[in-house]
């Protein structure tokens, strides 16, 4: 498994019933994307614009919250980055191959890393790209 993978904390108070991804509710971008994932999900994520948690989940802080999405699973492990979308993506649509590939390819997870932040530097202006992945 790569490192990346692995989740980098855990959060005292997961959610109960499924999975939760947090998003930037201020940005077009992430809104769209997070919009998409909410409906090929259908109910097994719920979706909540990180500024709308508060308190909920401390462990998280508002700079990393800034920086990236974050995917709270129901045992408390939290994912973010592109580790988080393809979680997301994995429980959306059913398929795993990407993921897979992240955990256990190596080179897969920084590569994946490294063109999520390059998105995410530029996410106010990509609100043109295709949302089909």
């Amino acid at each position: 498994m790569a490192a990346n993978a692995v989740p980098l904390r855990l959060v005292a108070r997961p959610p109960a019933e499924r999975p939760v991804l947090l998003f930037d509710g201020d940005c077009a971008f992430c809104c769209a994307w997070a919009e998409h994932w909410r409906i090929a999900a259908g109910n097994r994520i719920d979706f909540a614009a990180s500024q709308t948690v508060g308190g909920r989940f401390p462990e998280i802080s508002p700079a990393d919250l800034e920086r990236a999405v974050h995917l709270i699973s129901t045992t408390g492990q939290v994912y973010s980055g592109a580790g988080a979308i393809l979680r997301v993506r994995s429980l959306a649509i059913q398929r795993t191959w990407w993921q897979s590939a992240y955990e256990s390819v190596p080179g897969v997870a920084a590569v994946a890393e490294l063109v999520y932040r390059f998105i995410a530097r530029h996410r106010k202006s990509l609100a043109w790209f295709p949302r089909h992945l």
